[in-house]
């Protein structure tokens, strides 16, 4: 069922909180076959590709609060998929072997929410979109951190 344009499809903030809602229902269906949500996902990703990767950093990565990812990081350890030591006030946080194994289903995942919404907007136009709205985030957030 389509709604009508109405003056909030000019809003950037109607419409991308719109396509974030769409991309959390793509997303959530592609990583149910790993066990894991998006988020998880991506942040395993992170910690098999940099074992001993601090909180602080998966967060920088995910563009995400720290106490999220340290959530996400308990729910993976809770699967044995992670495990993270204390080495003074550094936490490091390791994939296991299970978390290793787990990784390529991850990827597989990632993959197709990629060509689930190429085959939607084409491959060329999602990619485009990515970049754009990944440039228009990162200039939000240094005005963010200017003020």
């Amino acid at each position: 069922m389509s709604t009508p344009k109405t003056l909030l499809n000019n809003c950037l903030y109607f419409t991308a909180s719109s396509l974030a809602r769409q991309m959390q229902t793509m997303a959530e269906a592609c990583f149910r076959p790993t066990g894991l949500n998006p988020s998880q996902g991506f942040a395993l990703m992170c910690i098999v590709e940099e074992p001993g990767i601090m909180p602080s950093e998966i967060a920088n990565r995910l563009h995400l609060k720290p106490s999220s990812v340290t959530r996400i990081v308990e729910a993976l350890a809770r699967q044995d998929l992670v495990t993270t030591e204390v080495q003074g006030r550094r936490r490091e946080t390791t994939a296991t072997a299970a978390g290793r194994r787990a990784v390529g289903k991850v990827r597989d995942a990632w993959k197709a929410l990629h060509d689930d919404y190429s085959a939607v907007l084409g491959r060329r136009a999602g990619d485009a979109l990515c970049r754009d709205i990944d440039q228009a985030a990162d200039a939000l957030a240094e005005r963010a951190d200017g003020v």
